[in-house]
């Protein structure tokens, strides 16, 4: 069983802090600039909803060329209205539910200087990140459907996903941070995985895709 040092559990745990809203550097990473109202939405490979289309704000998205685990960056205004459920410069993840899609709100991005640590949780039950080994919480059990970060300075560590009712590690992850990344852990069922964040175009055809 992997296990910490006794220095990166010091390191880390100093270092966390809630994360605030505000957006992160990521528009830099697309061919076009990304517009100052941008939507940030992917699909996550675990959606098994319908095949063509899916909600997002107000209108059915067009999942034909969407890749899987890619943020794609919509223009808020050209979302139809009313669009309560949508944020400029806010991060959607798009999954599944057992009766419909579901559009997951993220945290926001607090600061490039910073390591977001994101925890997404897809599967039915609640589940925390912890460093294995000490225990210590890095993220406080989060119910299903629903998304919780934190974010940390730079550091060497490793973290596990904890299934909150019987202490099932459903993924561990040996992690080597640098300033500015964006990771996500996504469950499921009885497993997780570690996503780092990828950007797509932005949305020009955006008529084509929302209808």
């Amino acid at each position: 069983m992997t296990r910490f040092s006794a220095r990166p559990i010091v390191a880390l745990i100093p270092m966390l802090t809630l994360s605030g809203a505000a957006l992160a550097t990521d528009a830099a990473l697309y061919e076009a600039p990304a517009p100052a109202d941008a939507v940030f939405v992917r699909l996550l490979a675990e959606y098994d909803g319908p095949a063509d289309r899916a909600p997002v704000g107000g209108a059915q998205m067009d999942l034909a060329d969407m890749p899987h685990d890619t943020y794609l960056a919509i223009s808020a205004a050209d979302l139809p209205e009313p669009h309560n459920d949508i944020e400029a410069g806010r991060y959607y993840s798009l999954t599944s539910s057992p009766s419909a899609p579901r559009l997951i709100r993220e945290p926001a991005r607090e600061t490039a200087a910073k390591v977001h640590l994101i925890l997404l949780n897809t599967g039915p039950a609640p589940v925390r990140l912890i460093l294995p080994g000490a225990g210590t919480e890095v993220i406080a059990p989060l119910p299903a459907g629903s998304a919780a970060s934190r974010a940390v300075n730079p550091v060497r560590a490793t973290v596990a996903v904890e299934r909150v009712s019987d202490g099932q590690i459903l993924g561990r992850f040996d992690l080597t941070l640098t300033r500015g990344q964006n990771l996500t852990f996504v469950v499921e069922d009885d497993s997780a995985r570690l996503l780092e964040n990828r950007f797509g175009p932005v949305v020009r055809d955006v008529a084509k895709r929302l209808k």
